[in-house]
């Protein structure tokens, strides 16, 4: 039966690297964390998780470093991971499933998770992670470093697998970690100027810290030029937030237009969708608002790529339902959102329950309102005074 080490770079990963190890303990033979300067708990954690730790010291030089990680391992297969990614159960038997096959390496699925406002988005890219140590592969490139040069010299090529991989690194709010990736990315753009992998991932870094002209320009590069280059669905999210970009410009014309096009080339993209909303919003068309927020919802259930926060949704909904009239319909809205309460749609149920008089159920979306609100005299308030009509009545 064959064998897997799973290896990791890692520094500073204290919040990350316990979900990545648990996430694969099941299946890894031997976990070897190459530790290059960490000031936090990395290695503590990771010695307590069962993973063997070896230390370096950093060299600005992320294939020299993965090739002395390699160096430490000791089994059949090995997957590379990085402490900010996690396998899921299902990936684990689908790598247990490949290691049993006639192929040397295989390519993954690395799901890049994207945060922005009530919408995750998973961008696909692929990368050789599993192989075989002993085809004796190495690392090259200082940053988006891979074995593909390594293999092509033995002619082989890696076969792509149905392993997927995700990736949290985008969704980390420590800023010193966000200008260290983004030098990285800037630094090693400027050695290889036509790297797609690395253009992405530096305008997707320039578009969370909102530095959006940047990002603009670098999001036109990969669309005019290097579309071949990334998956459609990759692109089309690309598209979105260039879309987003538009909108925030206050280019609405132009904003939807990309939001059309993005929905054509990936049918079901729900960031586009909500884009489109948010234009409609800007321009006070809370009708035509409504109905995208509510296409969204009816298409959560089967959306791939994209996760949907329901209640910052219903809080949406609820908002343009009021604008237009419709109080029956933001109070039912109020109601489904109990199970992932926002604190502006609780306090808007509670709103409308006063207005209908009902106090009871304004108590309900008042208290869950309170148990979420970080300013809650004012909430304490409204609860007051209804339990004080109750009490009346």
């Amino acid at each position: 039966m064959s064998t897997l080490s799973i290896c990791c770079l890692a520094r500073n990963e204290e919040s990350f690297l316990p979900k990545m190890i648990a996430s694969i303990r099941d299946i890894a033979d031997e976990i070897i964390i190459l530790d290059t300067g960490s000031t936090d708990a990395t290695i503590e954690l990771a010695k307590a998780f069962g993973a063997r730790v070896e230390s370096a010291t950093w060299n600005d030089d992320f294939g020299a470093m993965r090739n002395k990680l390699l160096s430490y391992a000791t089994k059949d297969w090995v997957l590379m991971l990085d402490a900010d990614e996690q396998i899921t159960p299902e990936n684990t038997e689908r790598i247990q499933q490949i290691m049993v096959k006639q192929g040397k390496a295989y390519s993954c699925t690395i799901l890049n998770v994207f945060p922005y406002q009530i919408i995750k988005s998973l961008l696909p890219i692929n990368s050789t992670r599993l192989f075989r140590r002993d085809l004796g592969l190495s690392y090259s490139e200082r940053i988006h470093e891979s074995v593909d040069v390594s293999l092509r010299k033995l002619t082989l090529m890696p076969l792509q697998s149905d392993i997927e991989i995700h990736h949290y690194g985008f969704t980390d709010v420590n800023p010193l970690r966000r200008i260290r990736n983004r030098r990285n990315f800037e630094a090693e753009l400027n050695k290889n100027p036509t790297d797609s992998f690395v253009r992405t991932h530096l305008a997707l870094s320039l578009f969370l810290e909102k530095d959006y002209h940047k990002a603009e320009q670098y999001f036109d590069i990969i669309l005019t030029t290097q579309s071949r280059e990334i998956n459609p669905e990759t692109r089309s999210i690309i598209m979105s937030l260039l879309a987003e970009i538009y909108r925030l410009q206050e280019k609405p014309v132009q904003a939807k237009m990309q939001a059309q096009r993005a929905m054509r080339l990936m049918n079901g993209n729900s960031l586009a969708e909500y884009i489109v909303a948010l234009v409609d919003l800007d321009d006070k068309l809370y009708e035509a608002a409504e109905k995208k927020f509510l296409t969204i919802d009816s298409n959560m259930l089967t959306q791939q790529y994209f996760s949907i926060h329901k209640g910052e949704l219903y809080t949406e909904i609820i908002k343009c339902s009021l604008r237009g009239g419709k109080f029956d319909q933001a109070l039912q809205y109020a109601e489904l959102m109990m199970e992932s309460p926002t604190h502006d749609g609780m306090m808007i149920g509670g709103a409308l329950c006063e207005k209908k008089k009902d106090y009871a159920s304004a108590l309900k979306f008042y208290r869950e309102a309170l148990s979420i609100s970080t300013k809650p005299d004012e909430i304490q308030a409204k609860i007051d005074n209804c339990e004080r009509i109750l009490a009346s009545e």
